[in-house]
């Protein structure tokens, strides 16, 4: 019993309960007063009783330090907008330790439940939304999950309910009925203020996008309200610049490339004559269109080689007829990589060629290209997902605005033609962000060979 602590002194103030605690060896750090007031004011802070803690002060009588605030934070009153905004911000800064590029106001009556979204100033992965969550005033944990849908990850929330039941730790909310509808009730507010915010230009419009556009493709996928949010305000890259969906839309319908890729390989040409292409090939991005392109009054598609072909000039009907003996020629060359050869007028005249695809075409070639890697290890397996294989994958398409074209549609030698031809191919495909196979290497070289020895033997 020596190691208890004395009892009250006889002199105390008979006021209500008191409750001395006493620290086990090697545990004295807890009642340090720096920590004391430190946990204190962090669990108690929003208590509407006053609580205090009793600070000694080196060379004189200890005193009194008032660790809480009658009034919840989001709850007092300012002289202004920009007052309370300012107070909201110091608040987020000393206890969420960061600054918030806004905040969003949350209640449900129904539920108790009070309190602010912050958003946060960096984008964030999904499912890393952590809540600040009090009950009845006192802090139940400063990351509590599921109070807010898992979409809202681009805030951090300060809660406080009457309702909301903690587990038997107190460390989390026990999810039950009245969680779910508060969360539906607070996910309904997220997207409200995103409407009425993000439709409206302004300073903080323009930075949510650039930092939370990825939280607002994720939540379109899911949600036909804010997809068609994400249409209205997120900017898409396309060949006529960035612009968002629905201005695009304007124009008549969406045409989209799936991969980056594709949309490199013809960005150049499409710019040129016009046709607007949107890259889908962002994160969410070709998700999203597909789904936009269910909705009722929106005519979405991916791009197919016909689109570019048909806006790239024909040549001249008497051109036409020099070009159809070496056209032929091309199309044997290239008949064992499945590509049929075009010619057209286009700029820039700097570029020879450009190879365009399609995705159902493409889809046969990666087919056929597992066939030829792995023979019989499949057996029958891969033909049954073939279809139709009567039209080539991929077309070629010759710029005779090129002068490196017009000389090789004129080449006498056959072996000259057919070998500057595939370099062409070959060079079309590297251009279109493909890596070339070792057979595709060594014909790239042998190509380049036939062309170098024939130039050195004719200077």
């Amino acid at each position: 019993m020596s190691d208890l602590p004395p009892g009250p002194s006889a002199d105390a103030t008979a006021v209500g309960t008191t409750v001395r605690l006493w620290a086990r060896r090697g545990s004295e750090h807890w009642l340090e007063t720096s920590t004391v007031v430190a946990l204190a004011t962090d669990y108690g802070s929003l208590l509407p009783f006053d609580v205090a803690v009793r600070v000694p002060v080196e060379g004189s009588d200890p005193t009194w330090r008032r660790i809480t605030d009658p009034v919840l934070p989001w709850q007092a009153r300012h002289p202004s907008a920009e007052a309370r905004s300012r107070a909201l911000t110091a608040y987020c800064e000393r206890v969420l330790g960061f600054t918030p590029l806004g905040h969003i106001d949350l209640s449900v009556p129904l539920a108790g439940v009070s309190g602010v979204a912050f958003i946060l100033p960096q984008a964030v992965t999904p499912g890393s939304g952590r809540h600040r969550v009090y009950s009845k005033r006192m802090l139940v944990g400063a990351r509590v999950d599921g109070v807010l849908p898992d979409w809202a990850f681009f805030t951090r929330a300060v809660l406080d309910s009457d309702a909301l039941s903690p587990t038997a730790s107190r460390e989390q909310i026990h999810d039950d009925e009245i969680l779910l509808a508060t969360r539906d009730a607070l996910g309904a507010q997220l997207k409200e203020w995103a409407t009425a915010t993000l439709t409206t230009p302004s300073t903080l419009s323009r930075r949510f996008v650039e930092t939370h556009h990825l939280a607002l493709r994720s939540l379109a996928l899911t949600d036909d309200e804010m997809l068609d949010l994400a249409a209205r305000v997120l900017p898409f890259e396309t060949t006529d610049g960035a612009r968002t969906l629905r201005d695009v839309a304007e124009d008549g319908e969406i045409v989209f490339t799936s991969t980056t890729e594709v949309f490199r390989r013809v960005a150049a040409v499409a710019h040129s004559q016009g046709l607007v292409v949107v890259n889908a090939g962002y994160v969410c991005d070709s998700d999203l269109l597909t789904r936009l392109g269910r909705r009722p009054g929106w005519a979405v598609r991916e791009l197919s080689s016909e689109d570019v072909t048909q806006v790239l000039t024909p040549v001249a009907t008497d051109r036409a007829g020099q070009l159809a003996q070496a056209l032929s020629m091309a199309e044997k060359v290239l008949e064992d990589e499945d590509c049929h050869v075009l010619v057209r007028t286009f700029d820039p005249d700097s570029l020879p060629a450009v190879l365009l695809r399609d995705p159902d075409g493409e889809h046969r070639r990666a087919l056929a290209r597992e066939r030829e890697a792995t023979p019989g290890l499949w057996g029958g397996l891969l033909d049954s997902f073939e279809t139709d294989t009567s039209t080539r994958t991929r077309s070629l398409v010759l710029n005779d605005s090129a002068p490196v074209v017009r000389q090789l549609l004129a080449a006498p030698e056959t072996i000259v033609f057919a070998a500057g031809l595939r370099s062409l191919y070959l060079s079309a495909v590297m251009l279109a962000g493909e890596g070339l196979r070792s057979s595709e290497v060594a014909g790239l070289h042998d190509a380049l060979s036939v062309l170098l020895v024939r130039s050195l033997r004719h200077p």
